[in-house]
């Protein structure tokens, strides 16, 4: 449990910490320093151990003076080098100090805890000492040898991917919560980030969650609906130039494909279903070309429209 008595200790080789000149950043550690538990506790049902503390973003920009963004930066500064984790659900966030137990391990906590409650904490820090590892990658294994290795990058993406569908909805006049954002991840991962945020957009003058997945939902189905489509012209647009080659006596029954293309199997020595499959291969690459460009034209037509 946190409390207002107590201390925490600050070493002076902090001094030297790369982001000691940076002041959000450090603000924000500090800050997260003195507000971390330094017993195991629990909060609506969910274990808060030592190290950690339950959160939100507006709760740290206004207890540190600073904005959502500028909390949003700083947190993602401290992730990426280590010093925290973010555990987001949907009405809370639980922040840790990766390494609380190195920092604070001279700490003697508050004179009224009992000596019991004393050699509790000491266990658990002794306990907690292999609580993370840092390679690379930022490897952080909890108390129950969960591992969420994440790189830097992956970490950056995951964090710009927040930003970007937040700022979509502000200008939509979307509610933005952290219920929202965790459905707005789950759409992202469903449908697509670029898919998601033009139905962000085109929600604007019905700004409301329920409106952005009924839109992805119908574009779904509409994409079903043309792929169907565009399979049946292809069978028709198939059997039609089969039956021109069967007419000018260029068909190649065997294979089935014209008697060109048949021979050219022949030669390389394909059987008729070797044949077939590399003409089905063919064709889906043939197709994949085509709906990569489609979709690159038409994404570009949706930043011109949207701004």
């Amino acid at each position: 449990m946190n409390t207002a008595n107590g201390f925490i200790c600050l070493y002076r080789q902090i001094t030297q910490w790369e982001w000691y000149q940076n002041p959000n950043t450090f603000r924000l550690f500090v800050h997260c320093l003195l507000m971390a538990n330094f017993t195991d506790g629990r909060f609506e049902g969910k274990e808060v151990k030592r190290g950690q503390f339950v959160t939100s973003l507006p709760s740290l920009a206004k207890q540190t003076s600073l904005s959502i963004q500028q909390v949003r930066t700083a947190l993602a500064h401290l992730i990426s080098t280590g010093e925290l984790t973010d555990n987001s659900t949907p009405h809370y966030r639980i922040i840790t100090v990766v390494k609380y137990n190195e920092y604070q391990q001279d700490n003697r906590q508050n004179n009224r805890q009992s000596t019991d409650n004393q050699q509790t904490s000491n266990r658990q820090s002794t306990g907690n000492q292999q609580q993370y590892k840092k390679n690379n990658n930022l490897d952080v294994v909890d108390s129950t040898n969960n591992i969420l290795s994440l790189s830097s990058e992956e970490i950056a993406e995951s964090i710009q991917r927040d930003h970007d569908i937040e700022d979509a909805a502000l200008n939509a006049g979307l509610m933005m919560s952290p219920s929202a954002m965790m459905k707005a991840r789950d759409l992202a991962d469903r449908y697509g980030m670029n898919q998601l945020l033009a139905a962000i957009n085109a929600a604007v003058d019905v700004p409301k969650w329920s409106y952005v997945e009924g839109i992805l939902r119908n574009n779904k189905n509409d994409e079903r609906e043309s792929e169907r489509e565009a399979e049946e012209y292809r069978k028709d647009h198939q059997e039609m130039m089969k039956q021109v080659l069967i007419n000018r006596g260029e068909w190649d029954e065997e294979y089935q494909c014209s008697r060109d293309k048949a021979k050219a199997y022949r030669e390389k020595g394909f059987s008729p279903e070797e044949a077939a499959d590399d003409m089905e291969r063919e064709r889906k690459r043939r197709e994949k070309i085509f709906n990569d460009f489609s979709r690159k034209q038409a994404a570009n037509g949706r930043r011109v429209s949207t701004g």
